[in-house]
């Protein structure tokens, strides 16, 4: 489900935020910023779903 995956990646999202260390690394940042965007299109997708389901009730 959409709504699982998204879970999955805000948690996956915040532990390397949290783990960060104060060392510049453009590999984790690069992930980072992967991760966020795969998120964000997975939100745009639920959102488009739950609008097509309201204009069906």
């Amino acid at each position: 489900m959409l709504a699982d995956q998204i879970d999955d990646l805000d948690r996956r999202i915040t532990k390397l935020i949290v783990k960060q260390d104060w060392e510049y690394k453009p590999s984790r940042e690069a992930y980072i910023r992967r991760l966020t965007k795969q998120k964000f299109e997975l939100e745009k997708e639920l959102n488009r779903q739950k609008a097509l389901v309201g204009n069906f009730l």
